[in-house]
């Protein structure tokens, strides 16, 4: 026999209002709501984990309140019972689920916790992405700049070489934060895709290079008033290349008594603060890196050396080690290298020098310097213009003596362990055994990875082996004299390619000698600091070659001669053309 409530299809006919009455009734409590399903039968509510019912006609028992949901967040589903089983009842058991996402208020806390670990875990289902979406895009970008010449492969994997070992070798491998490494590739690929693979990019940056190589040509004004006009270019280096550094270090310190370069300065740190999200000092000081020296970038953040973690020290010295300061920029142009790769290698090298650094001595502690907006640069100190400049050409003084009494002492010891080895190889049947000789087989390993023709390995292999225990103004001496073989068609020659990726390979002060000037010069800023700076000074030198290295790998892979010409390859056209011209003259006459 039917229920009188129930209809011919055998459905229930539920009273809106006497259902609506139960849910108030139930709420009598304190208003709230379970977060779980509530099942409602005509006998009364029931949790779902077995707890108490209750009559529906009367009061509730003891203390419990049976859970229940607001009206807008009720899904209400009717279940006809077992008839057979059930035939002899007046009506019909009805199951009523109320399905809620609405907690109680004293279980907010442990929903949030909840809702919390399942976006952790959506979280790291995106990051498994990510890991297979950036490779991806990364060799689909990779095919796209290299499938005209598959050397350039070569450099995209010696890139991911140098990664790899740098991060064998790591301070705490399990402490590695990747965001600093991956975006100071990313900032390094956009430069030189910027310079290396846009005609905008290159004609800026080549403007910039001319630009300065005019600048620096007013230095010879002063050289030829001091050395004489006919007699100073008869000694190159001394009278020539010298006064450059004192004319180019003037010039900065009169920038930065203007305040020019504060602005450009904490700009450039910003960026990288925001996008590699490392801290306001290390920041700043890679961001002096581009124009000022090893020794003088650390003064815009004197006061917080003392405090620094030996992670940020470490950043320090290797920023130092990875890139050149703008003095001694006027004098490796003035050997002839090219000024646009020599100024695009400057900027590039700055992110790199953070990222191996990040990679090879990772954070294990909280820095008390977080935004670049905390730290004040220093200002100019000068009371004018004239006194900047003085202070500047007095500074540089020292630099030039000290550039030039290095190259004298370490040419003369390179020389005495030339004549040495070449008397054991002798003796061994090997005369050709020299310095040079030893660094063509060990760095030539390298050179291939950078992307340098093989035919070419050797040499920039010496070249880098000379500046990492000499130092770069011998290796870029030596890169000028191919440079000028190549030009005028005579003695050994190196590609364009392979002049390039030289050029940006030796970018650098990361050379045995850097390690007692950057000491030098930190110590007295730090004393407290002086046994953790002994420390890493090693490591850090290892990680400025290794992001020169890695400069040099990126311009590996983006340029492509077939595209445009660079200055160098222009000028030699240019030669070829006076001496055709000159063909053309004789022959006519």
């Amino acid at each position: 026999m039917m229920s009188p409530t129930e209809t011919e299809n055998g459905t229930s006919d539920v009273n809106d209002s006497k259902l609506l009455e139960l849910i108030i009734r139930s709420q009598e409590k304190d208003g709230s709501c379970y977060s779980n399903p509530a099942v409602i039968t005509e006998d009364g509510f029931q949790k779902p984990d077995n707890s108490k019912e209750f009559d529906p006609s009367g009061e509730p028992e003891g203390d419990e309140v049976p859970p229940t949901t607001p009206l807008n967040h009720m899904s209400i589903t009717i279940e006809e019972g077992d008839k057979a089983e059930e035939a002899d009842k007046a009506e019909d058991d009805i199951q009523i689920k109320f399905w809620t996402g609405s907690p109680r208020r004293n279980d907010l806390a442990e929903l949030w916790q909840t809702h919390h670990q399942v976006l952790q875990q959506i979280m790291e289902i995106c990051k498994m992405d990510l890991l297979l979406f950036v490779p991806l895009c990364g060799w689909s970008c990779l095919y796209l700049v290299t499938r005209g010449n598959p050397e350039q492969l070569i450099s995209a994997g010696g890139l991911l070489v140098f990664i790899l070992i740098t991060y064998v070798f790591s301070k705490h491998p399990r402490h590695v934060k990747w965001r600093p490494v991956i975006w100071g590739l990313v900032l390094q690929f956009l430069l030189g895709i910027l310079i290396l693979r846009t005609q905008l990019g290159f004609q800026v940056f080549e403007w910039l290079g001319n630009v300065t190589r005019s600048f620096l040509e007013f230095s010879d004004a002063g050289a030829k008033f001091v050395f004489g006009k006919d007699t100073f270019m008869d000694h190159f280096f001394a009278f020539k290349v010298l006064p450059v550094v004192i004319y180019f270090s003037a010039a900065i310190s009169v920038f930065y008594h203007w305040g020019i370069m504060q602005v450009v300065i904490s700009k450039i740190a910003w960026l990288m603060q925001n996008t590699m999200r490392t801290t306001a000092s290390e920041s700043l000081n890679a961001a002096g890196n581009i124009f000022i020296g090893q020794t003088e970038a650390p003064l815009l953040i004197r006061p917080l050396l003392k405090d620094m973690t030996k992670s940020e020290l470490h950043a320090v010295m290797t920023g130092g080690f990875a890139t050149i300061a703008g003095s001694v920029l006027g004098a490796y142009i003035s050997f002839g290298i090219s000024p646009s790769h020599l100024l695009s290698a400057s900027v590039m090298s700055a992110p790199a020098a953070l990222a191996i650094s990040k990679l090879f001595y990772p954070e294990t502690k909280k820095s008390k310097t977080k935004n670049i907006e905390d730290i004040e640069l220093p200002k100019g100190e000068h009371r004018n213009v004239i006194e900047a400049a003085s202070y500047g050409a007095y500074t540089a003084v020292p630099l030039a003596l000290n550039i030039a009494g290095n190259l004298i002492a370490f040419l003369a010891l390179l020389a005495l362990l030339n004549g040495i080895l070449g008397y054991l190889g002798g003796l061994a049947g090997v005369p050709e055994l020299s310095f040079e000789f030893i660094c063509s087989y060990v760095f030539m390993p390298i050179a291939f990875m950078m992307g340098v023709e093989p035919k070419d390995c050797r040499i920039v292999a010496e070249l880098v082996g000379a500046k990492t225990f000499i130092n770069e103004f011998y290796a870029y001496e030596k890169l000028s004299e191919y440079i000028e073989n190549r030009v005028s068609g005579t003695g050994p020659q190196l590609s364009i390619r392979s002049e390039v990726i030289a050029t940006y390979a030796l970018c650098g002060f990361a050379n045995i000698g850097s390690i007692g000037i950057q000491l030098g010069g930190l110590i007295p800023l730090a004393p407290t600091r002086k046994g953790d700076l002994a420390d890493i000074a090693i490591r850090a030198l290892i990680a400025g070659s290794v992001a020169c290295f890695m400069t040099a790998c990126v311009a590996g892979v983006l340029y492509d001669e077939s595209n445009y010409d660079g200055g160098a390859a222009r000028l030699m056209k240019l030669f070829r053309l006076e001496e055709i011209t000159l063909d053309m003259i004789r022959t006519k006459n």
